[in-house]
């Protein structure tokens, strides 16, 4: 592995072999069906569904963690109804109106029969790095993708919350990706 780029509440990996920097934070969003009472908020407190059917990522899904962690600082034990492996399982669920859920920024989405809110803690979030070997070679295409992901991100970690598509879709991706199309030259 050359590069991970990690999204959990702390790097998983330990440091010592490692070099890793935090990228963005990321804010967790309740969605719900778009004719649940709440769908109008603006932002929402996780404890107005603590009775409401709840969809959750099953084990072994960092954003599971992620949720439950956000439920906990809410203090509500979510009533969860189901578990899938996949966000397209979930939010296509909550669309047809079979319970709430909480997702990543990143997952947020135009979805027929779904609303996003944000929700409103400041203190729940996810953190999403850039996780690298100290002593390790790093190609021509690594070292490329490190540039137009951090350019995307406008070079400051923690900066503002922003997805992982939004800093890509920022860079100058036409240019960018046409310099990794280029076959590598001998001394280059």
């Amino acid at each position: 592995m050359e590069l991970l780029i990690w999204h959990c509440s702390r790097c998983p990996f330990p440091e010592a072999l490692l070099s890793a920097r935090n990228c963005f934070r990321e804010r967790p969003y309740l969605v719900v069906p778009e004719s649940h009472r709440l769908s109008s908020h603006s932002t929402v407190h996780l404890k107005r569904v603590e009775r409401d059917p709840f969809l959750l990522l099953k084990d072994g899904h960092c954003f599971r963690e992620n949720t439950l962690s956000a439920c906990g600082r809410a203090r509500i034990r979510p009533n969860v109804v189901f578990e899938s492996g996949q966000f397209t399982t979930i939010l296509a669920m909550v669309g047809g109106g079979t319970g709430v859920s909480v997702v990543p920024q990143m997952a947020v989405e135009r979805r027929k029969g779904c609303r996003f809110i944000p929700i409103a803690d400041e203190g729940a979030y996810r953190r999403v790095g850039i996780v690298q070997l100290k002593q390790h070679f790093r190609s021509r295409a690594h070292t490329t993708f490190l540039q137009i992901f951090l350019r995307g991100l406008g070079q400051k970690a923690e900066a503002r919350p922003v997805s992982v598509h939004g800093a890509i879709r920022r860079a100058r991706c036409r240019e960018d990706i046409a310099a990794v199309d280029q076959p590598l030259q001998a001394g280059a």
